[in-house]
């Protein structure tokens, strides 16, 4: 049946059920316009410069799902004309380019290729599909970076290590650590069943001291990257080829976005055998890193239960205890108080996926904030060195460090760099790494790897970062206000929030 037929026959069909008169005189009207239209069309009709097609009335003009592609049954604004002087039609699901916008006559949508010459009306397919098209593009673009040319001499350096050292204590992990650029470097104290004491001193004595908690992870599930796929599945997420971002990056950052699942398949297809060296290098992997899946109403309570908070941070974890403090500071009623401390609080617990050789380059964590880190799947390298040592990196853009620490030619581009000592540690599934605030830290993933990861706060260390940073939500969404009118409540609450968060600790303990 050809588009015109077809169309007509779902509007007749829509009169003849229409429940009232008016409603079928309303059809009758837009089954008019649209034969109007229609005919305006075969006739070659134009109003000015612009020639006038055709469009169904709103309601009968379809044009598939966000995801997937159209039907050639379905109207889709295939020609430039059907946007008169107007904007794009929102509810037909396919991209869309009303009056050119958004396409570039070299290269299409990304502006960077052959010449295509004139923007089509829209493409056969919606922004889900589209978004995956141009990231498939990209995994297979021959494109690397500095980073990652790093991490591929210093892994070949330290196979060749390892191949001998096997031979005598099988010990592959410790010789990716300690070769190289990492020679001169000091192991991460390892811990089990830690102390409230102990990890009290980790974060409070002097500036602080990172830990390797072996059993971090013992209440967690075990979950593969399959599993981690089916669970996840069509979570929208963002990917990139180096992270963090930076705005002096040459070249910039490319970012992307696909479904989850998908991701995994890419991911997947970059396996293989470390110790064969089996890496592709003259492609950079794509690295989703930070997904916010524990925000999501759908996914955030099923990843809660799988991967709970690891039980040591019941004594060093205080984000929740001070955000309500505040807030009751603020006057704010206990229902803004309970969404203010879920929401972010949720916002601070992660989720990171990649292939081996994805990189989280040098840098401290925003807002002086603590973290853990934990593995879900797979084997990461971390190297870390202490606030102190931040003059030393070649610190740049605030909270990232300009040297690459796997790189042994850095020392020659700065040489201070060479008195700074990292620490260093592998994560095998289940191990947890707490990274105390200002604590500098690098990581790359060995195999495929998925982390789970949080920010925190504790009391008597950094509560006053994160009351700055509520305070600066609350004061754009204008969250309760002081009761007894004081002008002054920033800097009333700023001075009273750590202790009265801290006394209230002391008073749960």
């Amino acid at each position: 049946m050809g588009l015109w037929a077809h169309s007509a026959c779902a509007l007749c069909a829509r009169v003849e059920t229409a429940e009232t008169a008016e409603e079928a005189r309303a059809d009758g009207r837009a089954r008019e316009e649209w034969s109007r239209r229609r005919d305006a069309t075969s006739r070659g009709r134009t109003d000015g410069r612009r020639m006038v097609v055709g469009v169904p009335p709103y309601g009968a003009r379809g044009g598939g799902g966000s995801g997937g592609t159209t039907t050639t049954a379905a109207w889709a604004p295939r020609e430039r004309g059907a946007f008169g002087l107007g904007g794009a039609f929102p509810e037909v699901g396919v991209v869309q380019f009303p009056c050119g916008m958004g396409w570039c006559a070299k290269g299409g949508i990304d502006g960077d290729g052959d010449d295509v010459g004139e923007a089509p009306g829209c493409l056969e397919m919606g922004f889900e599909k589209l978004s995956e098209t141009a990231a498939r593009r990209a995994f297979d673009e021959e494109t690397t970076t500095r980073e990652y040319e790093g991490f591929l001499r210093h892994v070949r350096l330290w196979a060749r290590r390892a191949k001998r050292e096997m031979e005598s204590d099988g010990d592959w992990w410790s010789a990716c650590a300690r070769v190289g650029a990492l020679e001169r470097s000091e192991w991460v104290r390892r811990v089990r069943n830690v102390g409230a004491e102990e990890l009290e001193a980790a974060l409070v004595a002097g500036e602080g001291e990172p830990l390797v908690i072996e059993d971090g992870g013992k209440d967690w599930d075990t979950w593969t990257l399959d599993r981690f796929k089916s669970e996840i599945g069509s979570f929208f997420v963002s990917v990139n080829d180096r992270a963090p971002a930076r705005r002096s990056d040459v070249p910039k950052q490319r970012t992307h976005q696909l479904r989850f699942d998908t991701f995994v398949d890419y991911v997947a297809s970059r396996d293989g055998s470390l110790e064969d060296l089996e890496f592709d290098d003259k492609r950079v992997p794509f690295y989703a890193n930070g997904m916010r899946v524990f925000s999501d109403p759908n996914l955030g309570e099923k990843l809660s239960r799988a991967f709970p908070r690891p039980r040591f941070t019941a004594t060093c974890d205080h984000t929740e205890t001070i955000i309500r403090e505040l807030m009751n500071q603020l006057g704010a009623n206990a229902e803004t108080t309970r969404n203010v401390e879920v929401n972010v609080s949720k916002s601070l617990d992660k989720l990171f996926c990649g292939p081996k050789g994805t990189i989280t380059r040098l840098h401290y964590d925003a807002q002086d904030a603590h973290g853990w880190l934990g593995q879900a799947v797979g084997w990461k390298l971390f190297v870390l060195y202490p606030p102190s040592a931040g003059r030393l990196l070649h610190p740049i853009e605030d909270s990232h460090g300009g040297v690459d620490p796997l790189n042994p030619t850095e020392c020659e581009r700065f040489p201070s760099f060479a008195q700074a000592t990292p620490r260093v540690c592998v994560l095998a599934p289940g191990e947890v790494l707490v990274n105390p605030r200002g604590w500098w830290h690098y990581a790359v993933s060995l195999t495929s790897s998925v982390t789970v990861m949080r920010n925190f706060y504790h009391a008597t260390t950094n509560a006053a970062a994160l009351v700055d940073m509520i305070l600066d939500s609350a004061k754009k969404a204008k969250v309760g206000e002081r009761r007894d009118g004081d002008t002054n409540l920033s800097r009333t609450v700023r001075v009273e929030a750590s202790p009265v968060a801290s006394r209230r600790v002391a008073s749960l303990g």
